[in-house]
């Protein structure tokens, strides 16, 4: 059965077809793709529209000509640079070498500013971003010879290490990559800090805390005293060069000693030989209250404000610290009685083996007053031999079946089964009887000595294997080899 499809009845549907062939649709189109036009169009001219592109550098001057700079802050508080023959230096902090990495980093960012689109031209947008005359963050005026050589403003910071500057002789604002922190209007930030640094392949004698250390003639450390068997530890030796040669300051305090110093009582001194043959004397005494030292060196004019720190990691140092622990050596220990034996060396005889251990024979005492029912009480020894044992055949009709008894009637040939321990080789394996001989009324039977023996579960018949002996503790004796075949024929 076929269906087919009805149109909609729905008044307030769509048209779509209308809708597009309408007017409106066609302009906003046609408006779409201009746009698209345009923008391709701009693009391909490369159009920028940063405010920072650049258009050559922002200030003119020659790096070599410079010989002064003068860092002034908002509150007229100065820093000036001087450059002498011996390198730059701090006139403010009594001619106190500057860091030269710092002055030379300086200007090498001045040289390299890049003039862009101004941000502002107006008076009103000088004082807004304090680069005016008279309303300023820093000015940086670098002097010559012949007197200034450029001038420049900064002012507030729009982003991280940038700022809105100024040229001294124009209104416009730029921004500039250059930070506050890079032109300090503090003396200090200045300062060399390693005016008390040396050269560690200098250093040939150190004297601190009755610790002496010289280096000899190939270079390497030695330490007075040292102990015979004793080794130094190198790398605490190179931590203490280290810690000597790279002697750090807090702060300049001049070149005039004053009593609150008080050097004539210090709290360290030692002594630094260098390869010059000069000998550096460094004392550090604590000043006032709190934690102020105050440190002089013997080749620098100045005292230097030092801290705690600095302090604490000469004076924590100790002779034993340079030297190596000495490892303990193990102990030898004797071997516990009864350990087995180490193997001999090569070309040694093995020791002796060990006598086999023997074992007393145990007789199974008779009830009182009667005798061994095959023995004669005449043949009957006395005591058993303490050191031998007999061994007799086991007999054939039975693995359980006691012993034959030799004619020297043994006193072990009595004893059950389970009493009679059975001797075992080193294989693990019992040893073959010992055969007997007949021999005449007294005569012992033939006997020899047997190593440690083993017991074996005994017979059914016999005692043991958890049947109780006799009352009266006499133990029975083992019946004869007929009788045994005589109940065996019986059942």
């Amino acid at each position: 059965m076929q269906t087919t499809e009805q149109p909609s009845t729905n008044p307030t549907a769509p048209d779509w077809r209308a809708l597009a062939s309408s007017r409106l649709v066609i302009g906003l189109g046609a408006l779409l793709v201009f746009q698209l036009v345009l923008a391709l169009f701009l693009d391909m001219q490369s159009v920028s529209l940063s405010p920072a592109a650049a258009q050559g550098p922002l200030l003119k001057f020659n790096q070599t000509e410079v010989s002064r700079i003068r860092i002034t802050s908002g509150g007229e508080q100065s820093v000036v640079l001087e450059k002498t023959a011996k390198g730059w230096r701090i006139p403010t902090l009594w001619d106190f070498p500057a860091a030269e990495f710092r002055v030379t980093d300086l200007l090498r960012k001045l040289a390299g500013l890049q003039k862009g689109l101004p941000v502002a031209t107006s008076q009103s947008a000088l004082k807004r971003f304090k680069v005016a005359d008279d309303a300023f963050e820093r000015r940086v005026t670098l002097e010559g010879d012949q007197g200034p050589l450029a001038t420049l403003y900064l002012g507030e910071s729009p982003g991280f290490r940038r700022d809105f500057v100024r040229v001294g002789n124009d209104k416009a604002v730029y921004e500039a990559d250059l930070a506050l922190f890079d032109v300090s209007d503090k003396a200090e930030d200045w300062s060399d800090r390693n005016a008390l640094h040396l050269k560690e392949k200098d250093v040939q004698r150190i004297e601190l805390l009755g610790i002496v250390l010289a280096r000899d003639e190939k270079g390497a450390w030695k330490l007075a005293g040292l102990a015979a068997g004793q080794t130094l530890d190198q790398l605490a030796v190179d931590d203490l060069v280290r810690k000597v040669s790279d002697l750090n300051f807090l702060s300049v305090l001049g070149k005039q000693d004053k009593p609150e110093y008080k050097q004539q009582k210090p709290v360290l001194q030692y002594k630094v030989q260098l390869a010059s043959d000069e000998t550096v004397t460094y004392r550090i005494s604590k000043a006032g209250k709190g934690d102020e030292y105050v440190l002089k060196a013997s080749n620098s004019p100045y005292y230097f404000g030092a801290s705690k720190y600095t302090l604490d990691a000469l004076t924590g140092i100790k002779r034993a610290s340079l030297i190596k622990a000495e490892k303990p050596q193990a102990k030898a220990v004797a071997p516990a009685a009864g350990a087995a034996a180490t193997a001999p060396g090569k070309g040694q005889a093995p020791p002796p083996a060990a006598a086999p251990a023997k074992e007393a024979p145990r007789a199974s005492a008779p009830a009182p007053g009667t005798a061994s029912p095959r023995t004669p009480a005449a043949q009957q020894p006395a005591a058993p031999a303490p050191a031998t044992e007999s061994m007799s055949a086991p007999s054939a009709a039975s693995p359980h079946a006691p012993a034959a008894e030799g004619a020297g009637g043994s006193p072990d040939a009595s004893a059950p089964a389970a009493a009679r321990p059975v001797q075992s080789g080193a294989s693990g394996e019992p040893p073959p009887a010992a055969s007997t001989t007949s021999a005449g009324q007294g005569q012992a039977a033939r006997t020899h000595p047997t190593p440690a023996a083993q017991p074996v579960a005994p017979a059914p018949d016999a005692p043991g294997g958890g049947q109780q002996p006799p009352a009266g503790g006499a133990v029975q004796s083992a019946p004869a080899p007929g009788s045994v075949l005589q109940e065996l024929l019986q059942h």
